[in-house]
């Protein structure tokens, strides 16, 4: 804790974090479990670096411990968590991975306590290092360590985004791809269908991928696939690029000349599922974490013409984009 209001409490998740990968005492794993709790309590969630503490969390180190008191400490952690950042914990916990058994186990925990947003709103004009302040003041701290011991938790909303490294998904991407390109027989487009199904639910569990070769692959793969004949089917395809736009965040922007112009000549399709597809894709290729912007909305606005040029789409279509033109360059 000392450490902590000299020099913040994330170089105390960081060095603690690090140093505890190769313990295998549970006791020490207690402890460490039990600093991070204390942590949080005395400096509030948002003065910590939540990537390091939740990827922490998740590891067998803490929330995957086999020792039992390792574990409830673990959800008591998660608790408290709960309790400063709201639902974002527990959308972590349903992409986690970890067993249904446990799931349930830390879901019914945080049903016990209620978000709070004055309990991180109560930290934003504590300084992170208020004890240090006068020593800093005094010369006796370093110029990085003085900077620290003034910052201030300032509480903002956090997104599961904010919290998970991009991941590679190059390993899954192979067999799916195989199944996406299958043209063999008259029941390919089940296995077709299959792969689109797959490929959703990775994007949806990995929350945030790499824009990698593979990503890349992924992405002509699901624009060769926008012509089924099958409706039902290229409503799925839209839907898994929606998911693909979620997962890539503001980097898909680099896809809208090719995959998202040809998506945008279905703005004309008459069929209820593949329109309501198209306009949760085009939301989400123009809104990421950090909101709505001009550098989001304005590779779309040059492929716009094929929706505006029938009477049928025209109108739906400026419904969708007339709250987005305040974004837009003169």
């Amino acid at each position: 804790m000392v450490l902590g209001e000299g020099a913040g409490p994330s170089v105390v998740v960081d060095a603690l974090t690090e140093g505890m990968q190769k313990s295998k005492v549970p006791v020490q794993q207690k402890a460490a479990v039990s600093i991070l709790l204390r942590l949080v309590n005395e400096f509030g969630a948002f003065s910590l670096d939540l990537k390091v503490l939740f990827a922490y969390i998740k590891s067998d180190q803490c929330l995957l411990n086999s020792h039992v008191e390792v574990k409830n400490q673990a959800v008591e952690l998660l608790r408290v968590l709960y309790q400063q950042l709201g639902a974002v914990v527990r959308s972590l916990i349903e992409q986690s991975g970890i067993s249904d058994l446990l799931k349930k186990t830390v879901m019914d925990a945080l049903d016990g306590v209620a978000f709070d947003a004055t309990a991180a709103a109560a930290y934003a004009s504590r300084p992170v290092a208020s004890a240090a302040a006068a020593t800093a003041q005094a010369g006796q701290l370093t110029p990085s360590v003085q900077t620290a011991a003034v910052q201030t938790a300032a509480p903002h909303t956090v997104s599961l985004q904010d919290l998970i490294e991009r991941q590679d998904i190059t390993a899954e991407a192979g067999p799916l791809l195989k199944k996406l390109a299958a043209t063999e027989g008259k029941e390919a487009w089940k296995e077709r269908q299959q792969g689109v199904l797959e490929l959703t639910a990775l994007l949806k569990r990995k929350v945030r991928v790499e824009n990698n070769a593979a990503m890349g692959e992924v992405m002509v793969a699901l624009k060769n696939r926008l012509g089924e004949t099958n409706l039902n089917l290229r409503a799925k395809v839209l839907l898994c690029l929606s998911q693909a736009a979620e997962a890539l965040g503001g980097e898909v922007t680099q896809y809208s000349g090719s995959v998202l112009s040809e998506a945008l000549k279905l703005a004309t399709d008459s069929n209820k599922n593949v329109s309501e597809a198209l306009y949760t894709l085009l939301t989400h290729w123009v809104e990421h974490q950090d909101g709505r912007t001009a550098a989001y909305l304005s590779p779309v606005l040059p492929l716009c013409a094929p929706a505006l040029k029938q009477s049928k789409s025209r109108a739906p279509f400026l419904r969708w984009l007339t709250p987005l033109l305040p974004l837009c360059d003169s």
